[in-house]
């Protein structure tokens, strides 16, 4: 019943999407949702799957978002340097103390404008929060349904071509069932000691975690391994001890799919819309 609803559901809102190509560039959007009245496999585990080391499109979102701000506890010790600054003009070479070498454009890749520091480059795996024309209207359906729930939703821009190794890209809701508190959240950029780093997580197990790979062989495919964690009902204290700590439901799927086109998975606890569209750059 849940995979003919879905497809009723879509029947309402697809369109014909149609776009040119541009550099091997499309746009991802990923909506997980789960029934309400659904059943999951839970199979106990004592260990988590941990998808942290993927790219993650919303937290490279947080560091694209992030505004560097001056520590104060150095403020005066930057003055001081600062009164050296400008060098002697017969100092050849001279740079700014923070320069860094500009960044090469991304291989096979257009800039689609300009900025007051040159090309502006699509930012790949990079999460949006806006969602195309008919990802919006699923997911306002499935959100005023009663028998869904809709998790999660995750945007990004990616290459897709025979040339380039597609990467598994993490999707994921925002409810953590396990934090690695003794781990330093690590930075995936070299942050100046003047400036306060972007706060940060722990490396995080989340409810709902996995990964979605996009790649172009013969075919495009789409690779799913999603994972849906609980941790156990608290045991009677007269029961046994046991090791096992969660229950998962685990979603594993791949197929071909096409551009364009609303792809639908499905399990009998989570259900996943994908839409892939090539790229539009900006208008100017």
């Amino acid at each position: 019943m849940n995979r003919f609803r879905i497809l009723a559901l879509l029947s309402l809102i697809a369109l014909p999407l149609c776009a040119a190509a541009s550099d091997n560039l499309v746009r991802v959007e990923v909506l997980v949702f789960k029934y309400t009245t659904g059943q999951p496999d839970a199979w106990p585990v004592d260990r988590l799957e941990d998808f942290s080391a993927l790219t993650d499109p919303r937290q490279r979102a947080l560091m694209a978002a992030w505004t560097a701000r001056y520590r104060d506890d150095i403020a005066m010790e930057s003055e001081a340097a600062d009164e050296d600054w400008p060098p002697a003009d017969d100092e050849p070479g001279a740079a700014m103390p923070h320069d860094r070498p500009a960044a090469a454009p991304p291989a096979g890749l257009q800039a689609h404008g300009d900025g007051p520091l040159g090309p502006v480059w699509p930012e790949l795996f990079v999460h949006e929060e806006r969602l195309s024309g008919p990802m919006q209207r699923a997911f306002d359906r499935l959100n005023n349904s009663s028998g869904h729930q809709v998790l999660s939703t995750t945007t990004w821009l990616q290459p897709l071509d025979r040339r380039s190794a597609a990467p598994a890209v993490r999707v994921r809701d925002d409810t953590p069932v396990s934090v690695s508190w003794l781990t330093p959240p690590s930075t995936p950029f070299s942050v100046d000691r003047m400036l306060t780093a972007p706060n940060q997580l722990p490396p995080s197990i989340y409810r709902l975690d996995g990964s979605v790979r996009i790649r172009q062989r013969q075919f495009r495919h789409a690779e799913l391994n999603l994972v849906w964690s609980e941790r156990r009902p608290l045991q009677p204290l007269a029961a046994p001890a046991s090791a096992t700590e969660f229950e998962i439901h685990r979603m594993r799927l791949s197929r071909p799919i096409q551009l364009g086109r609303m792809e639908y998975f499905d399990s009998p606890w989570l259900g996943v819309l994908i839409l892939v569209e090539t790229w539009q750059p900006p208008t100017p």
